[in-house]
């Protein structure tokens, strides 16, 4: 299975994100708005699709799941960009720390 965004940027683009099964399997939508998003991942178990998505204007970069069978994009975190996993049980991710200055921070998971 492959992620990616459909925009001609691949970073911060405001196109959707997709997933598609290979070798010949159909592209299925997992987003439907205009902010801008970055980083798909998927989960260690492949089930979710992980994906920072901002809102610029309020200082926001948010960490957001979706199933990559489809539905509706869920929060993980707040204040969270650029995610990934450290083995099956840890997050590692970026933050704002104060203004736009962002640290790295390692966290323990809920559950999806």
């Amino acid at each position: 299975m492959v992620a990616f965004l459909r925009d001609d940027q691949s970073f911060l683009g405001t196109g959707q994100i997709y997933v598609k099964r290979l070798p010949d399997g159909e592209p299925v939508q997992l987003t439907s708005d205009s902010r801008p998003k970055y980083g798909p991942i998927f989960s260690p178990d492949g089930t979710h699709l992980a994906f920072t998505m901002t809102e610029a204007r309020r200082g926001q970069w948010n960490t957001w799941t979706v199933p990559v069978t489809g539905g509706e994009p869920q929060l993980l975190l707040a204040n969270a960009a650029g995610l990934t996993w450290i083995g099956d049980r840890r997050f590692l991710f970026s933050e704002i720390k104060t203004g736009m200055h962002m640290g790295i921070v390692t966290l323990d998971p809920k559950p999806l």
